[in-house]
């Protein structure tokens, strides 16, 4: 048996679920990037062009570093730090807003693929409806981190693991990382396919969005394992037989929604010829091509999941302002956040 002793380093690593989980991603890619061609050949022959020096790759990881550092700081020990954090998810939110704004500006909202689909008419209304939502929870978190920090505030006090009465250190930082990263890649989605195919940045954005619909799905696979590992808290005692129902329906649900999304989306890539991204990647098609089984992970992507989702989403939400304004159990929320 090798004994292995821990120094105050490799304990204080241990003990910063961020802090190891980003070393274990910059390991894998230290291993997995390798040189590639300026061209990838894709299934039907057509050359696909990537950036200099995959500035698209780069740009994906930096939208999801920026995640991390924020759901790290938002469950941060000191205020001031939490305050830092509510004031980076105000600013992921305001250029969002404002992307879609500049797009609009721009007339790519307007200028779009032909629509194949009732769903595919909508989204130029959608991405203004984002805009919308994203500005205002933008602006709302930009007045709370003021508020906040000329309150103060205590210090937080939990550990890595989940509790009985609340969630701990991991289980936050996978949730707020997961948030922030689906909150970009709706709006997102929902663009992409408004693109033009002559529109030179097709590609290169599509390799920002599939890579970071892959790192949420590696995401959600360890939640669900740290689930297993740490017991999630018990419902409140306080919310009604109903009210526990329909949160573990939604809760459910919402796992289903985020897994379904990016498995869906790579077979519809696959099946239609297409390779999907890991940043610096350029993953292997796996089987031929087949337009014939398209049909079934289309619907599911394009118009099932999108809906399914959106209907939790307003669920989640009216949920989380019903505790908070109407019921006032501040507790049922503070679960998850301070």
């Amino acid at each position: 048996m090798i004994i292995i002793k821990q120094t105050k380093f490799s304990k204080a690593i241990m003990h910063q679920p961020a802090i190891m989980i980003g070393l274990m991603i910059g390991l894998f890619a230290l291993l997995v990037i390798s040189p590639q061609e300026a061209f990838a050949q894709s299934a039907d022959g057509q050359e696909k062009t990537r950036l200099a020096n995959h500035i698209e790759s780069w740009i994906g990881l930096g939208m999801v570093a920026l995640s991390f550092a924020t759901a790290f700081l938002l469950n941060a020990t000191r205020p001031k730090a939490r305050t830092l954090g509510v004031f980076l998810a105000a600013l992921i939110c305001l250029s969002l807003a404002f992307t879609i704004f500049w797009l609009g500006s721009l007339g790519a909202l307007d200028n779009v693929r032909p629509p194949f689909s009732l769903m595919d008419k909508l989204k130029p209304d959608l991405m203004r409806i984002w805009l919308v939502i994203l500005a205002v929870a933008g602006f709302y978190l930009l007045f709370f981190a003021i508020r906040q920090m000329k309150r103060g505030g205590n210090f937080l006090k939990i550990k890595n693991h989940n509790e009985n009465t609340h969630y701990g250190r991991v289980s936050r930082w996978l949730h707020w990382s997961i948030a922030i990263l689906i909150l970009g890649l709706i709006p997102m989605g929902i663009f992409a396919s408004m693109i033009p195919e002559s529109v030179w940045y097709r590609h290169s954005y599509y390799v920002v969005h599939k890579s970071i619909g892959l790192t949420v799905l590696m995401l959600i696979v360890v939640r669900l394992w740290w689930n297993h590992k740490s017991p999630r808290p018990a419902a409140d005692a306080d919310l009604a037989i109903w009210e526990k129902v329909i949160s573990k329906t939604t809760h459910f649900l919402l796992y289903f929604v985020m897994i379904g999304f990016p498995v869906s989306g790579f077979m519809l890539s696959t099946y239609a010829g297409k390779s999907s991204y890991f940043y610096f990647w350029d993953l292997p098609l796996l089987w031929e091509a087949d337009r014939d089984s398209i049909k079934p992970f289309a619907m599911a992507h394009k118009l099932v999941l999108p809906i399914v989702f959106y209907l939790l989403f307003v669920a989640h939400i009216a949920g989380v302002l019903k505790h908070a304004f109407i019921d006032k159990r501040p507790k049922t929320i503070q679960r998850m956040v301070g």
